[in-house]
Protein backbone atom coordinates (compact mmCIF):
# COMPACT_ATOMS: atom_id res chain seq x y z
CA UNK A 1 0.00 0.00 0.00
CA UNK A 2 1.26 3.53 -1.07
CA UNK A 3 1.36 6.50 1.56
CA UNK A 4 -1.86 6.37 3.92
CA UNK A 5 -4.27 9.56 4.17
CA UNK A 6 -4.37 11.17 7.02
CA UNK A 7 -8.27 10.51 7.28
CA UNK A 8 -11.45 9.30 4.79
CA UNK A 9 -13.85 11.96 4.87
CA UNK A 10 -16.85 10.00 2.47
CA UNK A 11 -19.89 11.56 1.02
CA UNK A 12 -23.27 10.60 -0.57
CA UNK A 13 -23.63 11.98 -4.22
CA UNK A 14 -24.14 15.61 -4.46
CA UNK A 15 -27.20 17.03 -5.94
CA UNK A 16 -29.13 13.93 -4.54
CA UNK A 17 -32.71 14.50 -5.53
CA UNK A 18 -33.28 12.04 -1.88
CA UNK A 19 -31.34 14.31 -0.22
CA UNK A 20 -32.66 15.84 3.22
CA UNK A 21 -29.86 18.14 3.88
CA UNK A 22 -27.16 19.81 1.73
CA UNK A 23 -23.60 18.10 3.23
CA UNK A 24 -21.58 20.66 0.12
CA UNK A 25 -22.52 23.62 1.86
CA UNK A 26 -19.65 22.61 4.77
CA UNK A 27 -17.53 20.03 3.57
CA UNK A 28 -14.82 22.37 1.85
CA UNK A 29 -14.39 23.99 5.50
CA UNK A 30 -14.55 20.65 6.93
CA UNK A 31 -11.69 19.27 4.70
CA UNK A 32 -9.62 22.67 5.55
CA UNK A 33 -10.01 22.27 9.37
CA UNK A 34 -9.13 18.35 9.23
CA UNK A 35 -6.03 19.20 6.90
CA UNK A 36 -5.24 22.13 9.55
CA UNK A 37 -5.19 19.29 12.47
CA UNK A 38 -2.17 18.15 10.47
CA UNK A 39 -3.04 14.37 11.75
CA UNK A 40 -0.10 12.71 9.76
CA UNK A 41 2.34 13.71 11.99
CA UNK A 42 0.55 12.92 15.02
CA UNK A 43 -0.37 9.68 13.83
CA UNK A 44 3.27 8.62 12.76
CA UNK A 45 4.59 9.25 15.95
CA UNK A 46 1.57 7.27 18.06
CA UNK A 47 1.85 4.26 15.84
CA UNK A 48 4.59 2.10 14.66
CA UNK A 49 3.39 0.98 12.21
CA UNK A 50 0.98 3.47 10.59
CA UNK A 51 -1.63 0.96 8.93
CA UNK A 52 -5.29 1.55 7.18
CA UNK A 53 -7.05 0.61 10.18
CA UNK A 54 -5.75 3.89 12.41
CA UNK A 55 -6.82 6.05 9.87
CA UNK A 56 -10.23 7.96 11.24
CA UNK A 57 -13.13 7.24 9.13
CA UNK A 58 -16.00 10.16 8.43
CA UNK A 59 -19.15 9.70 6.70
CA UNK A 60 -21.26 12.81 5.68
CA UNK A 61 -25.13 11.62 4.52
CA UNK A 62 -27.34 14.02 2.95
CA UNK A 63 -30.35 11.67 4.09
CA UNK A 64 -31.70 8.40 6.52
CA UNK A 65 -30.52 6.31 3.32
CA UNK A 66 -26.88 6.64 4.30
CA UNK A 67 -25.07 5.79 1.15
CA UNK A 68 -21.89 6.70 2.67
CA UNK A 69 -22.00 4.45 5.45
CA UNK A 70 -22.28 6.64 8.68
CA UNK A 71 -23.61 3.97 10.36
CA UNK A 72 -20.24 2.04 10.01
CA UNK A 73 -17.70 5.04 10.71
CA UNK A 74 -15.64 6.46 13.20
CA UNK A 75 -17.85 9.61 13.23
CA UNK A 76 -21.33 9.76 11.01
CA UNK A 77 -23.22 12.99 10.15
CA UNK A 78 -26.78 12.14 9.04
CA UNK A 79 -29.55 15.00 7.80
CA UNK A 80 -33.07 15.17 8.71
CA UNK A 81 -36.55 16.89 8.03
CA UNK A 82 -39.30 16.18 10.81
CA UNK A 83 -42.39 16.26 8.69
CA UNK A 84 -45.50 17.93 10.60
CA UNK A 85 -49.06 18.78 9.12
CA UNK A 86 -49.90 22.16 8.62
CA UNK A 87 -53.19 24.17 8.45
CA UNK A 88 -53.52 23.95 4.57
CA UNK A 89 -56.33 21.62 3.18
CA UNK A 90 -55.14 18.33 1.89
CA UNK A 91 -56.21 17.40 -1.54
CA UNK A 92 -56.53 13.95 -0.63
CA UNK A 93 -54.23 12.61 -3.44
CA UNK A 94 -52.21 10.42 -0.88
CA UNK A 95 -48.79 11.05 -2.92
CA UNK A 96 -47.14 11.16 0.33
CA UNK A 97 -48.70 7.57 1.25
CA UNK A 98 -46.70 6.41 -2.07
CA UNK A 99 -43.81 8.41 -1.41
CA UNK A 100 -43.32 7.31 2.24
CA UNK A 101 -41.18 3.54 2.22
CA UNK A 102 -41.51 3.49 5.90
CA UNK A 103 -45.38 3.20 5.57
CA UNK A 104 -45.41 5.81 8.03
CA UNK A 105 -48.47 7.92 6.86
CA UNK A 106 -51.95 6.50 6.72
CA UNK A 107 -55.53 7.72 5.44
CA UNK A 108 -58.41 8.37 8.07
CA UNK A 109 -61.39 9.77 7.63
CA UNK A 110 -60.14 12.91 9.23
CA UNK A 111 -57.40 12.47 6.35
CA UNK A 112 -53.60 11.79 6.40
CA UNK A 113 -51.75 11.03 9.99
CA UNK A 114 -48.09 10.84 10.43
CA UNK A 115 -46.96 7.89 13.09
CA UNK A 116 -43.55 9.22 14.66
CA UNK A 117 -42.60 5.85 15.81
CA UNK A 118 -42.40 4.85 11.68
CA UNK A 119 -40.92 8.20 10.27
CA UNK A 120 -37.24 8.36 9.63
CA UNK A 121 -37.38 11.89 8.99
CA UNK A 122 -36.25 11.32 5.23
CA UNK A 123 -38.38 14.73 4.07
CA UNK A 124 -40.04 12.64 1.21
CA UNK A 125 -43.82 13.22 2.18
CA UNK A 126 -42.99 16.81 2.30
CA UNK A 127 -41.17 17.00 -1.00
CA UNK A 128 -44.49 15.19 -2.65
CA UNK A 129 -47.23 17.17 -0.95
CA UNK A 130 -49.12 19.14 -3.54
CA UNK A 131 -50.34 21.54 -0.75
CA UNK A 132 -48.34 21.94 1.54
CA UNK A 133 -49.81 20.23 3.84
CA UNK A 134 -46.94 18.47 4.64
CA UNK A 135 -44.29 20.96 5.56
CA UNK A 136 -40.93 20.49 7.87
CA UNK A 137 -40.95 20.98 11.63
CA UNK A 138 -37.43 20.75 12.64
CA UNK A 139 -34.66 20.06 10.33
CA UNK A 140 -30.58 19.51 10.99
CA UNK A 141 -28.24 16.99 11.22
CA UNK A 142 -27.81 13.49 13.18
CA UNK A 143 -24.61 12.57 15.29
CA UNK A 144 -22.98 9.26 15.08
CA UNK A 145 -19.88 7.95 16.75
CA UNK A 146 -18.14 4.69 17.63
CA UNK A 147 -19.16 2.42 14.07
CA UNK A 148 -16.36 0.35 12.82
CA UNK A 149 -15.65 -3.63 11.37
CA UNK A 150 -13.04 -5.34 11.57
CA UNK A 151 -12.66 -7.93 14.23
CA UNK A 152 -15.35 -6.66 16.50
CA UNK A 153 -17.74 -4.22 14.39
CA UNK A 154 -19.81 -2.12 15.95
CA UNK A 155 -22.76 0.19 14.35
CA UNK A 156 -22.10 4.21 15.56
CA UNK A 157 -24.50 5.36 17.95
CA UNK A 158 -26.74 8.10 17.97
CA UNK A 159 -25.50 10.82 20.18
CA UNK A 160 -26.96 14.36 19.60
CA UNK A 161 -28.37 16.45 17.19
CA UNK A 162 -26.56 19.82 15.37
CA UNK A 163 -29.30 22.62 13.73
CA UNK A 164 -26.43 23.55 10.89
CA UNK A 165 -24.26 21.95 8.70
CA UNK A 166 -21.73 24.41 10.80
CA UNK A 167 -22.17 22.85 13.95
CA UNK A 168 -21.57 19.64 12.67
CA UNK A 169 -18.46 20.95 10.71
CA UNK A 170 -17.25 22.31 14.50
CA UNK A 171 -18.60 19.01 16.33
CA UNK A 172 -16.25 17.02 14.42
CA UNK A 173 -13.32 18.75 13.93
CA UNK A 174 -13.69 19.28 18.37
CA UNK A 175 -13.79 15.50 18.64
CA UNK A 176 -10.53 15.01 16.33
CA UNK A 177 -8.59 17.71 18.15
CA UNK A 178 -9.30 16.51 21.49
CA UNK A 179 -8.16 12.50 20.15
CA UNK A 180 -4.99 14.21 18.70
CA UNK A 181 -4.33 15.86 22.36
CA UNK A 182 -5.87 12.91 24.76
CA UNK A 183 -5.35 10.00 22.89
CA UNK A 184 -2.79 7.31 24.40
CA UNK A 185 -0.13 5.10 22.00
CA UNK A 186 -1.78 3.17 19.66
CA UNK A 187 -4.97 4.29 20.62
CA UNK A 188 -7.87 3.78 17.88
CA UNK A 189 -10.25 6.62 17.18
CA UNK A 190 -12.67 4.05 17.98
CA UNK A 191 -11.25 3.13 21.31
CA UNK A 192 -10.34 6.40 22.45
CA UNK A 193 -14.53 7.62 22.13
CA UNK A 194 -14.89 4.04 24.48
CA UNK A 195 -12.19 4.92 26.61
CA UNK A 196 -14.02 8.70 26.82
CA UNK A 197 -17.28 7.52 27.44
CA UNK A 198 -17.91 9.92 24.62
CA UNK A 199 -19.96 6.35 23.40
CA UNK A 200 -21.62 4.42 25.65
CA UNK A 201 -22.76 0.49 25.43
Amino acid sequence: MGKLPNYLLEHCRQNCSLAAMDWSEYYQELEIGLQELNLSTIFKERFRPYLFHHIPKIALAGCPNGCSQPQIKDIGVTGFITPQLSENSCSGCQTCIAACSEKAITWHDEGIVIDPLLCVSCGMCIRSCPTEKIIPKESGWLLSLGGRLGRHPKFAKFVGTAATGDDAKNWILSILHDYCSEGLNEERLTHYLERTELVQD
